[in-house]
């Protein structure tokens, strides 16, 4: 009895100090976690209320008087939080700048640094702040220019492990989407976009003139070391522009993006080919004021042959650009250009015909036959046979092919398209 007793009493005690550490450990689990909170909820750290009013990324940063107080740089992003401590504590409390965590490829990454800015408004300096007094300021963070998958923000002073959610990825994918969207419907009617190859547009510190447009399968700079290899898929839009700085300093240019429209959406090319020759690019230029800069800017796109391309010139707070390309515009043009021959064909006939007509009747004033010109003879099937076979395929091979040899980009079949194509000339 006294053996069966002692059983069960280390049985329950078993039970009891694994009960206590079940406990033990659910209760460190429970410590463990963090409360995340999102932009504009305010969080309860040990001794602030802290509330991110507001996330913004930017290129370059600008204070009072619109001077600069961070310069752009070549692959980095400024990270501002627009940041409100309030004293919830019962003495005077010091603000803590805190630390930021981005997620890219599944990695986190600390940023426990924040940029150190002198002006009003901006940074945190070891400063104190008064019970139930608030703090507002914008601190900045410096990051790559990546495409983060998560960015958290964990303020300083904080044992609740409280962290603060800056970009919600599914959030910021709609908002991109939405942001698509709405380029797309206003690309074909934004007054901005009216300018056109031979305007000037001013933007926030430069007169920018678009002087000249040119498509090409590979970039010559003259230097062999410097060119650009081109690739079936692919062409590049050599824009030929000319910046001069309309400011009183000296200002670094921006190239700009290039706006595309395929099948009735718009993509943002704002990643220029870097080419280390002179009169190329603009990387890292600083012009002084009144001196201009020409230069040629080169975007590598696809070949599909786009509806609409548009160039906004970098630093434009107006978003002005000039219309580098429009289909409805280069269609209507080709039809012009080919009614305007077909009409010089039948001047040509009926120059010609007068006079062949005299010709016969001298020689045999019996025959009143006309002498008719020749006719090029040739099949449909046949031309873009031989177009299919050197590479050129769709619709608009024939203008391609014609452009691609320097000749007229329109649908006219002559001696040289079909000498060019290995194709025999016949007449008729």
């Amino acid at each position: 009895m006294k053996k069966w007793k002692l059983v069960l009493g280390i049985s329950m005690l078993v039970l009891l100090v694994g009960c206590s550490e079940e406990n033990k450990n659910n209760k460190i689990e429970k410590d463990n976690q963090s409360i995340t909170y999102s932009v504009g909820e305010k969080a309860e750290t040990d001794n602030f209320d802290v509330t991110i009013n507001n996330v913004a990324f930017e290129n370059e940063i600008k204070g009072k008087n619109n001077l600069l107080i961070l310069p752009e740089e070549e692959g980095v992003q400024y990270l501002i939080l627009d940041t409100n401590f309030k004293n919830i504590s019962q003495e005077s409390k010091n603000i803590s700048e805190g630390t930021l965590i981005v997620k890219l490829n599944g990695k986190e990454y600390k940023f426990d640094k924040s940029e150190k800015i002198t002006e009003n408004g901006w940074g945190i300096f070891s400063e104190e702040i008064n019970p139930l007094l608030s703090k507002n300021t914008k601190i900045v963070y410096k990051l790559p220019k990546e495409n983060f998958e998560e960015i958290y923000y964990i303020p300083g002073g904080n044992s609740k492990k409280i962290k603060i959610n800056l970009v919600d990825k599914k959030e910021t994918e709609v908002s991109e989407n939405n942001s698509q969207e709405e380029i797309s419907k206003n690309i074909n009617v934004n007054p901005n976009y009216n300018n056109k190859i031979g305007d000037t547009i001013k933007t926030d510190y430069f007169d920018v003139t678009l002087n000249n447009v040119s498509y090409v399968n590979n970039v010559k700079t003259g230097n062999q070391f410097a060119d650009i290899p081109g690739d079936k898929d692919s062409l590049f839009v050599v824009l030929d522009i000319t910046f001069k700085n309309i400011s009183q300093e000296s200002r670094m240019l921006s190239e700009g993006d290039l706006l595309i429209t395929y099948n009735g959406k718009t993509y943002k090319f704002d990643k220029s080919e870097t080419i280390l020759a002179d009169g190329w690019g603009v990387l890292f230029e600083q012009i002084n004021p009144l001196v201009s800069k020409k230069t040629k800017i080169v975007y590598k796109i696809s070949k599909e042959i786009p509806e609409e391309i548009i160039y906004v010139p970098g630093r434009n707070s107006e978003k002005l650009g000039f219309i580098v390309y429009d289909k409805r515009e280069e269609e209507a043009k080709k039809l012009k250009e080919e009614k305007e021959l077909q009409e010089k064909q039948l001047e040509a006939l009926k120059e010609k015909e007068p006079k062949e007509e005299k010709e016969v009747s001298s020689k045999d004033s019996s025959k009143e036959e006309i002498v008719k010109p020749k006719k090029l003879v040739y099949s449909e099937d046949d031309v873009y046979t031989h177009l299919l076979w050197k590479g050129y395929r769709g619709e608009d091979s024939l203008e391609r092919f014609k452009r691609d040899h320097g000749l007229p980009a329109n649908r006219v079949v002559d001696e040289k398209v079909l000498k060019l194509l290995g194709i025999k000339v016949k007449y008729k």
